[in-house]
Parts: C-alpha cells; structure tokens; sequence
C-alpha cells in the first residue's frame, strides 16, 4: 500500500535540491540545472511501485529517481560541483547520474535515445530468464522523436517487459491530433492515461508491471499533468486536510529536509576538486 507521506518526503526532497541546485546555476558556481518540470509526484509514485531487481531509464530530468533509489545528498552534490566522491567521476552533466548497484540505467542527450537503451536492457533481462521490469520516462516532446517509436516497435515485437510513461506537460509542443496514449496501437502496446495524482499513478504502475513480468509485453503510460497547477503544492494541502499531516509537521520536514540538503552542500564543498585524472578514466565504469 503506497504510503503519502513517504511520497511527500522523497518529492519535497527532490523539489528543495532542485531550488538549491537552481541558486548556485544563477549565481554560476554550477552549471544548467534540467528541471523536474514539477513531475517530482510522477517519478516517485512510478517508483514505488517497482521491485528492488527492476531497473529505471530516466531522462535527464529525472534524476531524482537517484535520490529515491538511495543516492545522498552529499554524493549528488559532489558530482554537481565537480568534487573527490563524483559516483560518475566527471563523466555526466549534471543530473546524469547512472549506477549499477542503484539500478539506474545511464540517461542519455538528445533525448529520448535512453527508451531504446532500456529495451536492449529488457531484452538482456528476457534472454537470461530474469524477472526484471525497465521503467522508463520521457515527456511529450520525446514522444515526436523516431527513438520513440522505435523503442515502442522493437519491445511490441519483442513483447519486453518495459513500461513507459510520458510525463505530459502539455508546453514542449503543441497538443498532438492522437492523443499519446493511443500511439502504442499500431506496435500492439496497451496505453491509458493517468491522472497526477500519486495514488493513481501508483496503481496504474504496479499494474503494468506486474503484467509486464507476467509476460504480457509492455505498457504506455500518459500522465497529463498541468502547467497552471504546482501538483506538489496541492498535495500537501490534500495530505493536511485528509488529516495524515498537520502544518506544523509540514514545516519541519521542510526544515529538516533543508537542513540536510545544507549539510551536503558544505560536505561536498569542502571535498577536493576531481583530479585531471580521474575525470573520462573511466567512462564504462558505471
């Protein structure tokens, strides 16, 4: 059963780094920073609703799926300003964090070239009889790509245990004619669309997984999210007058979380800088 308060901790996690990250960009201590685009909600109730063995595609904006997964504050930070402790040793931009032992598959530029990667992941998943799901995200914007839909060709063919979801924001482009849902048909891929809400997505998700692992091919998930609505904002209202959180708690997780974030800034500051020898070493390390 998804817990709303875990969902809440994880998403405002990931929301107060993204405005902390989002300050050093402006004051050019680090560089562009890809925002979530305030789909924190999306990537943490899909999440949940994965097994330990499953594997995560995300996109370049996704990376707070690291953070869910058990990446820390502090290992983020290094690799954000360029410190001794970088998981990537200077091998990914910003937010491109990819580890093995987190289950993350490697992001990738120009998206969303990663959604073919992760049906060569659940092939190799396929062939060697494991039981492993690839969830993969992207926006609308990648759903125009070729990448897309061969990614959706090859794992329809194929039937791969890989469940997509498209974070619509409805911004990048203009509204497609068919709605996204409904572009897996022609590869023989069940789509439905989901509303922004962590409880729905969840559902949904652990749905198309379990089918998924069961052998029933992949899965395309549309989740409309909206550009005039902060859907975090909402959520905590919701969680207060559902009564499962109290404003006063509200606060100081909030305050806790900052805390925290502050600790790992300093930590990874005062680390060294990466050495020239470290960095591109070893760019299949991960």
């Amino acid at each position: 059963m998804l817990d709303p308060i875990v969902v809440l901790e994880h998403a405002l996690r990931a929301r107060l780094l993204e405005e902390r990250l989002s300050l050093l960009a402006r004051a050019r201590h680090i560089g562009h920073v890809p925002s979530a685009q305030k789909a924190e909600l999306v990537l943490v109730a899909a999440a949940l609703a994965l097994e330990p063995s499953d594997w995560i595609a995300p996109s370049h904006r996704d990376w707070a799926c690291a953070l869910f997964r058990g990446l820390s504050l502090d290992a983020f930070f290094r690799q954000a300003l360029g410190r001794a402790g970088d998981p990537t040793l200077g091998n990914a931009s910003l937010g491109g964090i990819s580890a093995r032992a987190l289950r993350i598959l490697s992001p990738s530029l120009p998206s969303p070239a990663h959604l073919v990667h992760a049906c060569g992941l659940a092939w190799a998943a396929r062939l060697r009889g494991q039981r492993e799901v690839v969830l993969a995200f992207t926006s609308e914007s990648g759903v125009e790509s070729g990448d897309f839909h061969s990614a959706l060709n090859f794992s329809g063919i194929h039937r791969l245990p890989v469940v997509f979801v498209v974070k619509n924001l409805g911004v990048e482009l203009p509204r497609p004619p068919v709605p996204i849902r409904e572009k897996g048909i022609a590869y023989g891929i069940e789509g439905q669309s989901c509303p922004n809400e962590p409880e729905a997505i969840h559902r949904v998700v652990a749905s198309s997984c379990e089918r998924a692992r069961e052998g029933e091919g992949p899965f395309l998930i549309e989740v409309e999210l909206s550009p005039k609505v902060d859907p975090l904002r909402a959520f905590e209202q919701s969680l207060i007058n559902r009564g499962l959180i109290s404003a006063e708690s509200l606060f100081a997780l909030r305050r806790n979380l900052l805390a925290d974030i502050s600790s790992a800034y300093q930590s990874a500051l005062e680390a060294l800088p990466l050495s020239q020898g470290s960095i591109g070493a070893e760019p299949y390390a991960l």
